[in-house]
């Protein structure tokens, strides 16, 4: 792979990567992680159902390189908060609701491609929950 597949290597030693550093340091530990929520109206009111058209771009890029949609979105929510356990967060601001941390973690696709995918939480004391998700493509070995 490594040679027939540069860029899907790539990206998998980045996987391999980010789980590492969480490993090697539990302070980049979403929050609250093993107790965060996702409410199931983020998936059927914006992502796959509703109207607000960058919500449904946003579940459309999703269905296209995942396969998730509106009938197997409890796949992809179970899916969403094992990778907020998995991966490290990165602290990004705190508002007046709580503090907001990004996760980058890879999902693959049905033919195991790995895609980046973004997503944003919310920590108000104990309490965490999803606030955004979207795919993102990762430029020249980001993290």
């Amino acid at each position: 792979m490594k040679y027939n597949d540069g860029k899907t290597y790539g990206l998998l030693k980045l996987d391999y990567s980010r789980r590492n550093r969480l490993i090697n340091n539990s302070k980049l530990k979403l929050p609250n992680a093993d107790t965060a929520t996702i409410d199931d109206r983020k998936f059927t009111e914006y992502l796959f159902g509703g109207e607000n058209k960058n919500g449904l771009v946003k579940g459309q890029l999703i269905t296209n390189k995942l396969g998730y949609n509106i009938d197997n979105f409890k796949e992809f929510k179970k899916e969403i908060l094992e990778r907020g356990s998995i991966y490290p967060s990165t602290f990004k601001s705190e508002l007046k609701q709580g503090k907001r941390y990004e996760t980058r973690a890879f999902f693959y696709s049905q033919d195991k491609t790995p895609v980046n995918v973004e997503i944003g939480w919310l920590v108000d004391k104990d309490k965490t929950h999803m606030t955004s998700i979207y795919i993102n493509e990762v430029k020249n070995n980001e993290d």
